[in-house]
């Protein structure tokens, strides 16, 4: 989804939510930094993108985000999105009660207290409509997003990371795990 629902939807989930840091790796990640604190702003959150200079780095970062952050956001990086990582995200925030919400249902399954994500049938949808777009000689923007986010919550790692889901969460979610 677009930052802005991404931003909206977190606000839902932790309604305190003013400081949020966002961990990426991937090269092109680097030119969403400004537009995501620009977003972030409107809706009184302060968005700080932190690079993962490497793989080693990912424990001392997020040992630095205490007391900074409210909460982290992992993009669908496919640099940072490991197994090994997921896991030491997951340890980090029960550990710290620091909720960190992932992209992707697979990242909430492995511990994130939530995703805002896309479905593959949105995300093929979406990419059909852009593509009889291009095909009728119409513009395209260079990002495409599916109108709707795909909501995956996460009950026990909610619980670790002391956060309770109010009921119009819970009504909203497309996935609610344990």
């Amino acid at each position: 989804p677009e930052f802005p629902v991404i931003l909206r939807k977190l606000k839902q989930i932790q309604p305190g939510l003013k400081r949020l840091h966002i961990l990426w790796m991937a090269p092109y990640y680097a030119r969403y930094a400004e537009p995501f604190r620009a977003e972030g702003e409107k809706l009184g959150i302060q968005v700080t993108a932190l690079r993962v200079a490497s793989m080693e780095d990912l424990p001392a970062l997020l040992r630095q985000t205490l007391g900074e952050a409210d909460a982290l956001w992992l993009p669908p990086d496919p640099l940072l999105v490991t197994a090994e990582n997921l896991m030491i995200l997951k340890e980090f925030s029960w550990a710290a009660g620091l909720p960190f919400y992932g992209s992707t249902k697979g990242m909430t399954r492995e511990g994130a207290v939530a995703s805002i994500g896309v479905s593959f049938k949105d995300m093929g949808a979406a990419a059909a409509r852009a593509a009889a777009r291009l095909n009728s000689g119409e513009d395209v923007p260079e990002l495409v997003h599916p109108e709707r986010p795909e909501v995956t919550l996460n009950a026990a790692a909610a619980k670790k990371c002391g956060l309770e889901f109010q009921q119009a969460v819970l009504e909203e979610a497309n996935y609610l795990f344990p």
